[in-house]
């Protein structure tokens, strides 16, 4: 097991009792004793197709890993292999034990053995003090699986999330999320708020988030529905022929909205997907400096959980990426970053912002500055190398240490900082050309003690 890791296992304090609320400023979470809570998830979609054995087996990797949160797909489907097309002949996935959740004529009654399976994984992840975000394809399930007329899809939705909540109204341990990614939210407003309605009614009472299109976070696609809690942030192909924004430009905008709402990175990039390990990695320390109350990482090797091979993955060099961003975000105490949307800090070396053209990847470049909560810190993640880098001698007076971070190991290197007398700039220059993992990323971090 690597090194990395040890300071979990003696427990870091990223993990919570709960139920979850959102902190008095509107842009957080807190737990039941009163803590801040920065949601670190794993897209582990498919767990129940695993024996509880190696559901917690999962569960105690990435405990240790400072993961503490696990979005899991409640009623998965089946997609045609390529084309991503539902298979509506086949109706809902069975979990480890053969059960699918729906059964009856046209998939419309419950299967408490598949829902008495999943309340053991809640029970199982609860006990690790891990969150579960439990996805529900609303749209799909009643337009398509259950096949309902048009006339009595709403009462469907509402009668689903009334069979569903009554079976984990109880459980602390959960975010709900209903639809599904690509769903047109925006389009579908009447069948998810519906579902929720039945949520409620049951008793159901945890926070809501969304999934829906990838170019806008659920909030800007269900404006007017008061059942939000959540923002979720959802942001494929980014800068390309798709037009999606940049993880930063989508998360400033979410976080930047009114009234106040906890934005997270629902799903982005995946380890092990078409792109390289810089996406996922870059993604992650982009949402947490652009502001976010969490982000979600994926492996495309664990989420299906096929047979034996996901547990190879499990320790991959994405996961233990992930390591260095947990620990970072355990020592500042789990403190919200707040981008630094004034450019206070940077003077060069900033890069080029996104700005929603069709540029081929662009805004790849962008360096997204932040400053702690309390103030008492600031931080830069540098996603490529750059000539120059300069920063505001007037927002770095007064602290009183630096050091250059390699997100890929999380090794710091000391980083001098000597004011000048005359010129209003510090030039900084990172300890390498390349990091330990041979990217030009970097992370600045000064900090006033």
């Amino acid at each position: 097991m690597p090194l990395v890791c040890l300071f979990l296992l003696a427990g870091a304090g990223l993990w919570a009792a709960y139920p979850l609320s959102i902190s008095s400023d509107g842009h957080g979470f807190i737990d039941k004793a009163g803590n801040r809570f920065l949601l670190l998830g794993d897209t582990g979609w498919l767990i129940q197709r695993q024996p509880l054995d190696q559901v917690e087996w999962y569960f105690e990797q990435r405990r240790n890993q400072g993961f503490n949160t696990v979005m899991v797909d409640l009623v998965p489907l089946y997609y045609e292999v390529g084309t991503g097309k539902l298979d509506v002949s086949r109706g809902p996935r069975e979990d480890a034990n053969g059960n699918k959740p729906l059964g009856g004529d046209r998939w419309r009654e419950a299967n408490e053995a598949y829902f008495n399976y999943t309340l053991q994984i809640c029970q199982a992840a609860e006990a690790r003090g891990m969150l579960l975000i439990l996805q529900v394809p609303v749209v799909n399930l009643v337009q398509s699986i259950m096949q309902y007329p048009t006339s009595e899809q709403e009462a469907a939705a509402r009668r689903l999330g009334s069979i569903v909540g009554a079976r984990f109204a109880a459980v602390q341990n959960l975010l709900w999320s209903p639809s599904h990614g690509d769903q047109d939210l925006a389009g579908n407003k009447a069948l998810v708020r519906a579902f929720v309605i039945g949520l409620r009614s049951s008793g159901a009472n945890q926070l809501v988030t969304s999934q829906g299109m990838w170019r806008e976070s659920s909030r800007e696609q269900l404006q007017g529905e008061d059942w939000l809690d959540v923002n979720g942030v959802y942001t494929y192909f980014p800068g390309d022929r798709f037009k999606a924004p940049q993880v930063y430009a989508a998360m400033t905008r979410a976080v930047a909205a009114k009234p106040a709402m906890p934005a997270f990175l629902l799903e982005s990039q995946y380890e092990h997907g078409p792109f390289p390990l810089l996406y996922p990695r870059r993604q992650a320390w982009w949402a947490i400096l652009s502001g976010a109350a969490g982000m979600n990482y994926g492996s495309e090797k664990i989420y299906f959980f096929e047979k034996d091979s996901w547990r190879d993955s499990v320790w991959s060099p994405g996961a233990e990426q992930m390591m260095v961003i947990h620990k970072f975000l355990a020592d500042n105490d789990n403190q919200r970053w707040l981008p630094d949307l004034a450019g206070e800090l940077l003077a060069e070396g900033e890069g080029m912002r996104y700005l929603g053209t069709l540029v081929e990847d662009g805004g790849s470049d962008f360096a997204t500055a932040a400053r702690r909560e309390d103030g008492r810190a600031w931080a830069v993640y540098f996603p490529t190398t750059r000539n120059v880098i300069e920063l505001r001698t007037a927002t770095v007076a007064g602290h009183s240490r630096a050091w250059w971070m390699d997100p890929t190991t999380g090794v710091k290197s000391e980083c001098q900082l000597r004011l000048p007398s005359l010129d209003r700039r510090l030039h900084v220059t990172p300890p390498a050309e390349s990091n330990g993992g041979g990217g030009g990323d970097w992370v600045l971090v000064l900090v006033k003690e």
